[in-house]
């Protein structure tokens, strides 16, 4: 990504690097942008010194324009060494059509790249579409073994167990992951125990093992198995982003940005990362700061509910209300009965002193949300405010045996003497909460 905006800014640097110039030109077929694409590739023809790399995407533009034949020539054209020569074979094995010239050019591709990850899983693919699973199992365990952080070699390899009627063992690590979505950590851990996950998916499984101990509080065995995933799936957004919201469970907040970080490099456009990074930038840099991560998130999915309500949030922060309801509205649109949402609209009802509404909203927030200590603080507020110190001292004691070092402890302090003291408590309260309260 950070070549092509070079390339759209200042060609003439990406124009005189071969490297770049490939990368730019497999970045300009994807988005479709054939004339650039081409362009580019005219200015290094017959100046090529990486000829593999630039054959290989010729004869893919080729294939990609209905012209086998021709693509096919192109390959047999020219000989390389090593794993450019296994890639020329497996890829003249990919367009021949009778099983013997292609296990034929398959194993003329293993002795010239033996250690090659794609050419043994272009070898299991074959001996599976042959009917031979056993020799295909080898294939593709050999790759795995070869290259265990490719990311689409370890989902071939498990499409081609759940294929070969590994089904039951083939869920275990998805389970685990729905079994976290439950809130179930415990008997998370135990569907994605490691002996019982095949090997495509130990990767995963690991990740899913550390998500549940994080959530377990064990965050020294939880890293263990963070690292065990990361042995597998170095480059893993997905990955990359548990580990920070694990890290900052743990209070490491600064481990957890640098985990953030990496995060949003490996997949700029994944979502749920844009967001995260987008919290821990209002946490560390403040309001404004934070609403241009929500919005990229928003302009990938317009309808991601997690990123509406930090938006949502934010924009209330900001004091800018309107907006603010207006995200609400949206969610709850499209996820009737969003718990926070509604908290999102008590909060600004409360700062509008509209209490009566507040109090209505709490309640259709409260099975959800009744234990955290926002909602607490807001409980609190809005019954002190109708006059009913029983409730507010509920809420409040609540809050303050959770966090007994908060400004909303000195309030709950000061609230237990009774209603004289209600409006001395409602101050700091509202202060805390909302900014100011007359």
């Amino acid at each position: 990504l950070r070549l092509l905006s070079l390339f759209q800014s200042d060609r003439s640097v990406v124009e005189s690097d071969e490297r770049a110039s490939l990368a730019v030109v497999a970045s300009l077929r994807q988005l479709g942008r054939r004339e650039e694409e081409r362009a580019l590739r005219e200015k290094w023809r017959g100046k090529e010194t990486a000829k593999d790399s630039w054959m290989f995407l010729d004869v893919d533009a080729l294939i990609e324009g209905g012209r086998e034949v021709e693509a096919q020539r192109l390959l047999e054209s020219t000989r390389f060494n090593g794993d450019a020569e296994g890639m020329r074979l497996v890829r003249i094995a990919r367009l021949k059509s009778r099983g013997g010239q292609v296990e034929s050019l398959l194993d003329q591709a293993l002795l010239a790249a033996p250690t090659n990850a794609l050419v043994l899983s272009a070898r299991g693919k074959f001996y599976e579409s042959q009917g031979d699973v056993r020799l295909a199992a080898f294939e593709y365990a050999s790759a795995l073994a070869l290259d265990p952080a490719d990311a689409a070699l370890r989902e071939q390899a498990g499409d081609f167990l759940f294929r070969a009627g590994a089904r039951e063992t083939a869920t275990y690590h998805f389970r685990a992951h729905a079994l976290l979505l439950e809130g179930k950590p415990e008997a998370a851990l135990k569907m994605a125990e490691a002996r019982r996950i095949p090997w495509p998916w130990r990767g995963y499984a690991a990740r899913m093992r550390g998500r549940a101990l994080a959530d377990l509080g064990d965050f020294r065995n939880a890293q263990a198995e963070f690292d065990a995933a990361l042995a597998l799936m170095p480059r893993s957004a997905a990955l990359w982003e548990d580990i920070g919201r694990a890290r900052l469970l743990a209070a490491d907040r600064a481990g957890a940005i640098e985990a953030a970080r990496r995060a949003a490099v490996y997949d700029p456009r994944r979502v749920s990362v844009l967001v995260f990074n987008g919290v821990l930038v209002r946490a560390q840099y403040g309001l404004r700061a934070a609403l241009p991560w929500f919005d990229r998130a928003l302009a990938i999915d317009s309808l991601d509910i997690d990123a509406l309500l930090e938006r949502a949030a934010t924009l209330g922060e900001l004091g800018r209300y309107r907006a603010m309801l207006e995200t609400t509205r949206k969610v709850l649109a499209n996820d009737p009965g969003n718990a926070r949402a509604y908290y999102l609209q008590a909060v600004l009802a409360a700062r509008a002193r509209d209490f009566k509404l507040a109090g209505a909203l709490i309640d259709l927030a409260d099975d959800a949300l009744g234990d955290e200590p926002g909602m607490l603080l807001l409980k609190g507020i809005v019954a002190l405010t109708d006059n009913v110190p029983q409730r507010a001292q509920d809420a409040l004691r609540a809050l303050v045996e959770m966090q007994p070092a908060g400004a909303g402890a000195v309030a709950g302090r000061r609230s237990r003497g009774g209603a004289r003291d209600v409006a001395t408590a409602r101050r700091p309260l509202c202060a805390d909460a909302f900014g100011a309260c007359a």
